[in-house]
């Protein structure tokens, strides 16, 4: 976007005062994203199939099952460089995010800004969301994904070459394999720079830009069985009317407006100053990258199109229960919009004055740790939205981090090392069937360590947040996730409503049916001790056998040809009806 010469130095053109300027708001940013960091227990769980991995057990959740746990391939093998350089994950998640922080705030203020003014624009927009410096760290993929995005705009400058299309396909590519649906943000952009090259000429450049993508899917569809991470089958195939789903996005928006207003009000105005260089501007010019005067337009209206879909798609999947963190891709692609155009000095002014208002000010400063009481659950709102990053600073930050090798969470690992030494008196499961999210047939764990053959079973811990306290259980425990983000049965069947423990453990939620992020399913009769004995004893028949499906496609050895000739019959249906039926026993129980 902002790659032509005149521009590429505009901030050092500034002179000193300008460079200064930039270089202390970039500061207030990167300042603000140490201040905050943490590590998050979703992130636990890519690291546990991490540490599997380092440890021989393949990229699994669960030793011997072969699922995809993670939506971020590409953040994925970035962690394992740090696996393999510092031997942990905490600090150097931490440590990287932090360094791709810094590099998105370099790569926005020396390359694409238009101006020393604009650039302290939009590094004063991403220091002043909450959301932005909330999940700059995290140990998420957010910070890998705003670079890549922002590199991305940075690409797109109107050129019409192959190898502008090939540079601009595989960025998106690795945003693809950073966070898929990152797709909604960049495909009116892609689309009109392939369009512009003219789809035949550029079609081995595109290919040869996909092909990190295409590898992983491949890799993917062979070793787990499906194209689609797990989680993303446990979080869209729940079986929820798609009214539910709406209803709850705007609750995700108006979450966000009460506690961050920053962050979509700069995503409404990229929005608006993208889609206005469409007036005037005839389809010819659009596809030569002109507008009426033939000069390049200085915010593509692909990137305001962009906007509006990502934020259509976040309402229409329901939004996320961490508050804001679906909202920060999109902030960073309105600060690189912003950024890229050239703000007169009275603008840049009063916006700089409005974000340093809001950055000092008690209730939207990002700096200001917010008091929720002694309540665990009360970071947690009305709607099931969590303010993440407040609800982990005491286990999860990086200020509270201790010397203890069991960090973050120390009671997680305790109760990780507890359940390993007392099993199988597993106090959880008589809480379960208290609540009837077991059946008395499922009384689990039984009385001995062995089945009636003798033979040993594997512990297997029945949990929900799972992250923590999956990494500190190590690869000798099963760990069954009833909300099925590691559970490759459990995934596709439909979510159990109303949530019995939701209802239980945070009786302020109760008039919930479900909360967003974690819908819970009831383990089918006999699937506990199926996991445990490594014999299908699924009391349903058709669950049984579709468990059996499924059990070929995440265990079988990946070459077996039984296998290969079920995961061909799999991705075309095969297996549809099964599915359906059951689908249907499990709603039954």
């Amino acid at each position: 976007m902002a790659s032509s010469s005149p521009n590429r130095a505009a901030v050092l053109r500034g002179g000193r005062p300008g460079l200064v300027a930039v270089l202390a708001v970039a500061a207030v940013l990167v300042f603000g994203a140490y201040h905050k960091a943490w590590v998050t227990d979703d992130a636990y769980i890519t690291f546990r199939a991490i540490e599997n991995l380092f440890d021989g057990h393949g990229l699994t959740w669960n030793v011997g099952e072969r699922v995809q746990v993670f939506t971020h391939p590409l953040w994925m093998m970035a962690m394992c460089g740090v696996r393999a350089l510092t031997g942990g994950f905490f600090h150097g998640a931490v440590a990287l995010n932090l360094a791709l922080t810094l590099a998105t705030a370099l790569l926005l203020a020396l390359r694409l800004a238009r101006s020393w003014s604009a650039a302290c624009v939009g590094l004063g927009l991403l220091a002043a969301s909450r959301a932005f410096t909330d999940f700059a760290t995290s140990g998420l993929e957010n910070a890998l994904l705003h670079l890549l995005l922002v590199l991305l705009v940075w690409l797109d400058d109107g050129t019409r070459s192959r190898a502008a299309v090939a540079r601009f396909s595989l960025v998106a590519a690795l945003c693809l394999m950073t966070r898929p649906d990152a797709l909604f943000l960049i495909a009116p952009a892609w689309a009109l720079v392939l369009l512009r090259a003219g789809l035949r000429r550029a079609a081995p450049a595109l290919l040869a830009g996909l092909a990190p993508l295409v590898l992983w899917e491949l890799f993917a569809l062979l070793y787990y069985g499906s194209l689609l991470p797990n989680s993303v089958l446990a979080k869209l195939n729940h079986g929820l009317p798609a009214g539910a789903m709406i209803a709850q996005g705007g609750h995700y928006l108006a979450n966000s407006l009460r506690g961050d207003p920053v962050t979509l009000v700069g995503i409404a105005a990229a929005t608006a100053a993208g889609l206005a260089t469409l007036r005037g501007v005839r389809f010819r010019s659009l596809m030569a990258g002109e507008t009426a005067s033939g000069a390049r337009p200085d915010a593509p209206w692909t990137w305001g199109a962009g906007l509006v879909l990502m934020l259509l798609y976040v309402v229409a999947v329901g939004g996320d229960f961490m508050s804001g963190r679906f909202l920060t891709a999109p902030l960073a692609v309105a600060a690189a919009v912003i950024v890229a155009r050239p703000l007169p000095a009275w603008s840049a002014r009063a916006a700089g004055a409005a974000l340093l208002a809001l950055f000092l000010l008690p209730w939207t400063s990002p700096l200001r740790d917010r008091d929720y009481g002694t309540e665990w659950h009360a970071a947690i709102d009305a709607d099931g939205i969590a303010d993440e990053r407040s609800y982990y600073t005491e286990i999860g930050s990086l200020r509270a981090a201790r010397d203890a090798a069991a960090w973050p969470d120390p009671r997680s690992a305790q109760n990780a090392a507890r359940f390993k030494r007392e099993w199988p008196a597993d106090n959880f499961v008589d809480y379960l069937l208290q609540l009837s999210v077991l059946s008395p047939e499922d009384r689990w764990p039984p009385a001995a360590a062995t089945d009636e053959d003798g033979r040993p079973l594997r512990m297997v811990a029945i949990r929900g947040a799972v992250g923590f306290l999956g990494y500190h259980l190590g690869p000798s425990v099963h760990v069954l996730d009833y909300h099925a983000l590691g559970d490759p049965l459990l995934a596709r069947l439909p979510a159990t409503v109303p949530d019995p423990i939701l209802r239980d453990r945070i009786p302020r939620l109760a008039s919930l049916p479900w909360r967003i992020g974690h819908f819970y399913r009831r383990p089918p009769v006999g699937y506990v001790r199926t996991l445990a004995c490594g014999r299908n004893v699924i009391a349903d028949p058709d669950i049984a056998r579709y468990y059996d499906v499924i059990r070929r496609l995440t265990r079988d050895p990946v070459f077996d040809r039984e296998r290969l000739a079920t995961l061909w019959k799999f991705q075309f249906g095969g297996y549809e009806e099964l599915r359906r039926r059951a689908a249907a026993a499990s709603v039954r129980r």
